[in-house]
């Protein structure tokens, strides 16, 4: 630890140079499903215009 820091425990304190490795994967899912909610919902606007085109 003295030499890599706490990024190498398996269980690493929660500190503020550390929040990024407790919150992020939490982060990295909500942002991943926000645009996964975004990007279908835009495709879904866009079958209405060509069904009502057709």
């Amino acid at each position: 630890v003295a030499r890599y820091g706490d990024f190498v425990r398996y269980r690493p304190p929660l500190k503020e140079s550390t929040w990024l490795l407790w919150f992020g994967p939490f982060i990295g899912i909500i942002a991943g499903a926000g645009l996964l909610f975004i990007t279908l919902k835009k495709r879904a606007s866009n079958q209405e215009f060509e069904a009502e085109d057709i």
